[in-house]
């Protein structure tokens, strides 16, 4: 009995180490593997101290109204322009993006994914809303109470987690009104407090001047026009946002927090982004005020909660609402533009860009002409050689011997830079290393 007790005893021995053997090895394989995982996501950087603002008082509150309101949906609005299988059609969707030039959407992001993005901004942005001009946005915005963050995927992980969600679920919308080249030109948060409301406006001008020239001999593509105002205007067909040569930009506003008149909901007026001027209008520009044209258009503001949002026609007029109080109003945002020709059918003019410059690329384009079939600038004719002038001086020696080239003996020709986003649709998802790869960082 002693010899067998004796020989069991190494064999159990035995049997117990080799299976420490395995769990070490399981352990170190795991945590390997999570480490692997864990690089591929970029960080999340820690909070920004205040301490560099000492004895300056916070501008904004960032007590959220936890509160989910299902009255919200009962607006008028919410009924005639969402779709509420937007996820599972999204033909349907971008039927209604095409006539309406605005569409609202339910809980693009869940409550609790909007809630993780809105905690990761207030650490990020709560300090610097304190001091400064450096956010503020020229013109589109109140300094008082008005602040633009640009964001970055690389080195903001939840924004990158967020982002990706977002096109995930908008995505195929996006690619059947733009298609899968369209670039992404704007990505941050805008934030008001204390904030007074916006003029009515649009982000694009795709048509700024006056259009008989322009359509005289393609009446089929104006739907109809009407006076207003002692003003001729007109109305393009719902299709016009089709044609693959129309320069077009849509933007994606997603709240963080439940939004409504109270805090600064965002005006729309569906169907606007189809809306021209017909004859020369004495100072028609893209701050519209309150014209009466706008009697045309219904006003919509329906009140919005947490991740839920819109996507509105870059031509589609709009404005942010006042938010008097103290409470910090975010939202989301992001753009997408299509531009299949830079040249005589292409051009986006006048859009704000709020994107970090690692994202974004200049391109020099030789306008023959400021007024070509899908696009009319001529009325701006001074304003345009202005900002050709400025950036032919921002040029090397050989570059601009290059566009003088291109640009030939034509002396009305005007050389121009637009901007082209380098995160296309068709990149997403996104990853820390595609990222790294896109913005050339080894």
């Amino acid at each position: 009995m002693g010899k067998k007790h004796k020989s069991a005893l190494p064999w159990s021995v035995v049997a117990i180490s080799v299976l420490l053997v395995l769990v070490t090895i399981w352990q170190t394989t795991s945590l390997f593997s999570s480490q692997q995982k864990a690089s591929e996501r970029p960080p999340v950087p820690p909070p920004v101290s205040t301490a560099n603002f000492p004895g300056v008082p916070q501008r904004c509150d960032y007590n959220l109204d936890e509160g989910y309101y299902l009255k919200f949906y009962e607006d008028k609005c919410w009924r005639d322009y969402s779709v509420e299988d937007w996820k599972e059609n999204p033909a349907r969707a971008s039927r209604a993006v095409f006539d309406h030039g605005a569409l609202y959407m339910k809980e693009i992001l869940t409550y609790q994914e909007a809630l993780t993005l809105r905690e990761y901004l207030v650490q990020e942005l709560s300090p610097r809303t304190l001091a400064g001009n450096k956010y503020y946005t020229k013109d589109l915005r109140d300094p008082e109470g008005r602040y633009d963050f640009p964001l970055d995927p690389l080195e903001q992980g939840p924004v990158l987690e967020a982002l990706n969600k977002v096109v995930d679920r908008v995505g195929p919308i996006f690619e059947r009104i733009l298609g899968e080249k369209a670039e992404l030109v704007e990505l941050s948060v805008l934030q008001t407090c204390n904030a007074t409301a916006q003029n009515t406006h649009s982000d694009t001008c795709t048509i700024c001047c006056d259009a008989q020239d322009t359509y005289r001999d393609r009446m089929g593509e104006i739907d109809r026009t009407f006076e207003a105002g002692g003003q001729t205007m007109a109305v393009l067909n719902a299709g016009h946002y089709e044609n693959v040569n129309v320069p077009k930009s849509y933007s994606l506003f997603l709240p963080m927090q439940p939004t409504g008149v109270k805090n600064g909901v965002t005006n729309t007026y569906p169907g606007s982004h189809r809306l021209l001027p017909w004859k020369t209008v004495e100072d028609f520009n893209d701050d519209h005020g309150d014209d009466d044209f706008l009697e045309h258009y219904e006003r919509c503001n329906p009140s919005l909660n947490m991740g839920d949002g819109f996507i509105y026609n870059s031509r589609t007029l709009h404005a942010a609402g006042r938010n008097p109080t103290p409470s910090a109003r975010m939202m989301f945002m992001l753009s997408f533009q299509a531009v299949d020709d830079y040249g005589e059918n292409g051009l986006l003019f006048g859009s704000s860009y709020s994107l970090q410059k690692k994202w974004q690329t200049l391109l020099p384009v030789v306008l023959k002409r400021l007024k070509a079939k899908h696009y009319d600038i001529s009325c701006y004719r001074d304003d345009v050689q202005a900002r050709s002038a400025a950036y032919m001086k921002t040029l090397k020696n050989e570059e601009r011997n290059e566009l003088m080239r291109r640009r030939g003996k034509d002396k009305e020709a005007i050389v121009l830079s637009v901007v082209k986003g380098k995160l296309k649709l068709k990149d997403f998802p996104l990853s820390v290393a595609k990222l790294r790869k896109i913005a050339q960082i080894t």
